[in-house]
């Protein structure tokens, strides 16, 4: 990724969450708008998780402010550059549904039990619908308990 860059975050790294600020990105980006892609929604748990499939993820667009950028979110999203098939996530470049371009997104690539798909497709929603919107905290964003 350079400066420049698209970048569409589905799950904890889009608002409410404060997750950015946590991990120190929040000035290494900027907010472009809401944005959607093609895929399946997973519910992993603690995060959601994005695999190929023939529905549409809601998220938030990105533009990339800093090289440094991957160098901070490439581990936070488990991904290891020098062994792709060890890692949890793929950075891809995706072609976006809503707006036209393209955007790198941290893919998962590994199967998931169809049971945790999202139907909705949007995380924040799927937290709130499933009466797990204390996760957000007080604020709208994560409970700082977690």
């Amino acid at each position: 990724m350079q400066v420049g860059d698209r970048i569409f975050f589905y799950g904890s790294l889009r608002p409410p969450f404060d997750t950015q600020r946590r991990i120190g990105i929040a000035s290494l980006v900027r907010h472009l708008g809401s944005a959607r892609v093609r895929g399946t929604l997973h519910d992993l748990g603690a995060y959601p998780a994005l695999t190929e499939g023939p529905g549409v993820v809601v998220g938030d667009l990105y533009e990339v402010a800093d090289d440094r950028l991957a160098d901070v979110l490439d581990p936070f999203e488990g991904l290891d550059p020098e062994d792709p098939a060890a890692s949890l996530y793929l950075r891809e470049e995706l072609d976006l549904v809503t707006p036209a371009g393209t955007a790198w997104v941290y893919r998962h690539h590994r199967p998931l039990d169809p049971e945790t798909m999202v139907s909705s497709g949007d995380w924040v929603t799927h937290l709130r619908n499933a009466g797990r919107d204390g996760t957000l905290g007080p604020d709208g964003g994560p409970d700082p308990a977690d």
